[in-house]
């Protein structure tokens, strides 16, 4: 096999190192300025968008916090007016019940002495009534049992109107 024939290995070597140094110069000379050029490049174009970034990302952050800001002095806002709403309608609530009640307790007085007048005036009517019945009836027994006739005082009675209740 020639691969193991110690004649052919100095060729083999010589060979070897000059392709390897060809290729070693041709790399540092061509290929590695080439990519370091694009290398420098591409980080000049990424750091003027990295300051961007940060410069957009502290804005984001400063808004963020005065949005939280406004939002809570917001809920504060709405809590305070829910607050103070409830109160008013509590508040007007209650002096709206104690009108009617007012209200309510005044026509129950009215309509109550109403029904006692009524209750008087006719109280009075069925005594007036009753009078007139237990006299007639007076006179009925003594007539017919005596055969005299009942003296009765002079009354003064109250024509009945229709209008009395």
């Amino acid at each position: 096999m020639p691969q193991f024939d110690l004649s052919q290995y100095g060729s083999q070597i010589f060979w070897l190192i000059l392709c390897f140094a060809m290729l070693y110069i041709y790399t540092f000379t061509f290929i590695l300025p080439r990519m370091r050029h694009i290398q420098q490049v591409r980080f000049d174009a990424t750091a003027g968008k990295v300051a961007c970034a940060v410069e957009v990302q502290q804005k984001i952050t400063a808004l963020k916090s005065e949005f939280d800001e406004k939002l809570k002095a917001a809920h504060v806002q709405a809590h305070n007016d829910i607050t103070m709403n409830n109160h008013n309608f509590n508040e007007n609530m209650n002096h709206q019940k104690a009108t009617i009640d007012q209200e309510v307790k005044q026509k129950y007085m009215d309509q109550e002495n109403i029904i006692l007048n009524s209750l008087s005036h006719n109280k009075k009517v069925q005594q007036e009534h009753l009078q007139q019945y237990s006299d007639t009836i007076t006179d009925q027994i003594l007539q017919s049992h005596l055969g005299v006739a009942h003296d009765k005082p002079a009354r003064k009675t109250k024509p009945r109107t229709k209008d009395a209740k």
